[in-house]
């Protein structure tokens, strides 16, 4: 099992459908979880895999992803536990909350709390449905620190 970086928590939030999740960074990935961390609060479009699975995915605003070397790597993602958060060097967070389809290299950073998933599933099937089924725009979806545990509580 993986611990906690410092114990810092990302709250992320769909506003529509009005959910929250709670995901845990930890210490697979240090370099890529402190730019994770330090570019919060943030905002982002947020999408969905069109053929990869429950795969949920959106553009970072963390310009040094692009040149950030992942010290940590699974072979395939599939593999990986649901609600395992990814950093990419597209630039992108991804978040699986289902079976995936598609092989590939992935670097995880954090941990979507295990009492979330429920959630998680929720927000993912919202995404879909309004991604893909009514074929709106994609919603925002919101990310920032909830607290930083070794040194406050939430609020």
């Amino acid at each position: 099992m993986t611990e906690t970086v410092f114990g810092r928590h990302v709250e992320i939030a769909w506003p529509d459908p009005g959910v929250t999740v709670t995901a845990e960074l930890d210490d697979r990935d240090t370099e890529l979880a402190d730019a994770l961390w330090d570019a919060l609060p943030y905002r982002s479009l947020q999408g969905h895999a069109l053929v990869a699975g429950r795969h949920l995915y959106h553009v970072a605003p963390i310009h040094s992803l692009l040149h950030l070397h992942a010290s940590h790597r699974v072979a395939d993602r599939r593999d990986a536990p649901d609600g395992t958060v990814f950093c990419s060097a597209l630039q992108h967070l991804g978040i699986k909350y289902g079976t995936l389809t598609e092989p590939m290299p992935a670097s995880p950073v954090g941990q979507v709390r295990p009492e979330d998933m429920p959630t998680l599933i929720e927000a993912g099937r919202a995404v879909w449905d309004r991604s893909i089924r009514r074929r709106s725009q994609s919603w925002w979806r919101s990310a920032r620190r909830a607290w930083e545990a070794a040194t406050a509580s939430p609020n």
